[in-house]
């Protein structure tokens, strides 16, 4: 429930019904002598309270695992309990993640993997709040904090692109001379500004994206330009979809894959790492 902060769903997923789960959620605050959860206007959100305890059942449940896992052998087929991987939307569909992600089920069968969705900030967020082991994200300002660990596992440069019917720019004042989309609350905002206050252009920003997808379905139709990773044009696979190769933006993002450390004592998580390492993803740059 405290995932999904949906009685139907959560009740669903444990196999009884929602008037059971509830009268399980009120005698479980009963006992604690506490609320957990805030039940206003059709809305479940989780108490100070209840973070709390989310937060010690976590580590209680990882806690348990890890000592199944530590008198056990060290054979893959023996460790189990849940991996929490959280990626960006940027990262969602990389065949990087998809061979690593590959690699790690095939050799531990027994351990559960959750993958989630969600924009750059809100990984990190779950990573804060320990709701998620590992973040793969698309970044241009790695983190620096000492809380955190990382690999990049490959680069790529910024490039401009455009609709193939529409006249290549052939240098900086046509940038903005064209309507040009966005990607706000991503990784992609911030270096828009980097770029546009460097190169002393007002843009003409006519639409914002909810993710890559849908930007690059935009400049397809012919809807605008966009500022993205070279990577996810480079394919040639995008109809009418062209880089400007004339215009030199001198900017990159990481695709990276990060951990807070007090994540990291879970077997499942420290396995999956290992194998990140053993990989050895050199920095690819597209």
């Amino acid at each position: 429930l405290a995932d999904t902060l949906s009685f139907t769903k959560a009740a669903k997923a444990c196999g009884v019904t929602t008037s059971c789960l509830s009268r399980m959620i009120q005698r479980l605050e009963t006992e604690l002598g506490c609320k957990l959860f805030s039940r206003e206007h059709k809305k479940v959100t989780l108490t100070t309270d209840g973070l709390n305890f989310y937060d010690y059942s976590q580590k209680a449940l990882e806690g348990w695992s890890d000592i199944k896992n530590s008198l056990t052998s060290d054979s893959p087929a023996m460790l189990s309990g849940a991996l929490r991987l959280v990626c960006s939307t940027a990262f969602s569909a990389d065949a990087t993640l998809v061979e690593i992600l590959q690699k790690f089920m095939n050799k531990y069968r027994n351990v559960k993997v959750e993958v989630q969705k969600s924009d750059v900030i809100d990984c990190q967020m779950k990573l804060d709040r320990g709701q998620a082991d590992l973040a793969f994200c698309a970044l241009y300002d790695l983190p620096d904090d000492i809380h955190y660990y990382k690999k990049v596992l490959l680069e790529s440069d910024l490039v401009y692109v455009y609709h193939g019917n529409w006249p290549e720019p052939v240098d900086d004042k046509e940038i903005g001379e064209y309507p040009l989309a966005t990607i706000p609350g991503d990784t992609f905002s911030p270096k828009f500004e980097r770029i546009f206050k460097k190169k002393k252009i007002n843009p003409k920003i006519v639409a914002s994206f909810d993710g890559v997808s849908p930007a690059v379905r935009a400049v397809s139709a012919g809807i605008c330009n966009m500022i993205l990773p070279r990577d996810v044009v480079s394919e040639g696979l995008i109809p009418n979809v062209r880089i400007a190769e004339n215009i030199s933006l001198n900017e990159k993002v990481s695709y990276i894959v990060y951990g807070r450390h007090r994540n990291y004592a879970s077997a499942p998580t420290q396995a999956f790492w290992n194998l990140v390492m053993e990989l050895g993803y050199a920095k690819h740059k597209y």
